[in-house]
């Protein structure tokens, strides 16, 4: 059972990324998980392009909750050689992802989302972590594809899982890197009292703390009130975690 220091009832989490359901869990956040149908886009920014994709699986999970829910939603992608990499669409795809890391750095951005349906404005932050990979060969790439799991990952690559066995070293958030960074995450949530209560759970603290030391980006923006509504009309929230 884990504990939530946020509070009932759970926050709900717009991913079906089981990377970012364990950084709740090592926060201690209970939540409940949706799987926002939001169409993302890819811009030549990658800080444009997470901001924007996590805006879209706010507004969608805010629809999809159906009651006054605190909501999460979380966009990353890598960057490297001017080029903005979400997860592949094909085998060839991902291999072709993974040759060009050999040796090389790259950054990784993840964008995040927070908000409430009754409340006008939510919040979203970018935080960036580079990578840098040993050199490996083409054979070692098609092992690892082979896996399956970069099918599943941004830029092709689970860093907290097989895919770490190509990293030499992450500067920056290993969480941020997994899809969900726990300082930026934690640093939005201090604008959203939890459900049912006036005050924030998180650290009081200024803004400029140590939270917010990776963050590259930050606005407030308006959620779609429309959608909200028209989501409370029935409840799609599963998976609930405790």
């Amino acid at each position: 059972m884990t504990a939530n220091f946020l509070g009932q009832p759970p926050v709900i989490l717009a991913s079906a990324s089981p990377q970012r359901r364990e950084v709740l869990l090592e926060l201690g956040i209970a939540y409940d998980v949706i799987r926002p149908d939001a169409e993302e886009v890819t811009f030549p920014d990658p800080v444009s392009t997470v901001l924007e994709n996590a805006r879209r699986k706010l507004n969608k999970g805010l629809a999809m909750c159906g009651t006054d829910r605190l909501v999460i939603a979380a966009d990353t992608v890598l960057y490297h050689r001017g080029q903005v990499s979400g997860k592949p669409v094909s085998q060839q795809k991902a291999l072709d992802m993974l040759l060009t890391y050999s040796g090389k750095t790259i950054e990784v951005f993840t964008g995040v989302a927070v908000g409430r349906s009754s409340i006008p404005m939510a919040s979203a932050a970018v935080e960036r972590a580079t990578v840098e990979f040993v050199a490996f060969g083409e054979a070692e790439a098609r092992w690892y594809v082979s896996t399956g799991e970069p099918l599943e990952r941004a830029g092709a690559l689970g860093i907290s899982l097989i895919g770490e066995v190509f990293i030499r070293r992450v500067t920056g958030s290993l969480s941020c890197v997994a899809g969900l960074p726990k300082r930026t995450l934690l640093w939005l949530l201090r604008d959203f009292p939890p459900v049912g209560t006036s005050e924030s759970r998180i650290i009081p603290a200024p803004k400029e703390d140590f939270l917010a030391c990776d963050v590259v980006k930050h606005e407030r923006f308006q959620i779609d009130q429309a959608d909200c509504a028209c989501g409370r009309k029935g409840q799609n929230v599963h998976n609930k975690v405790s």
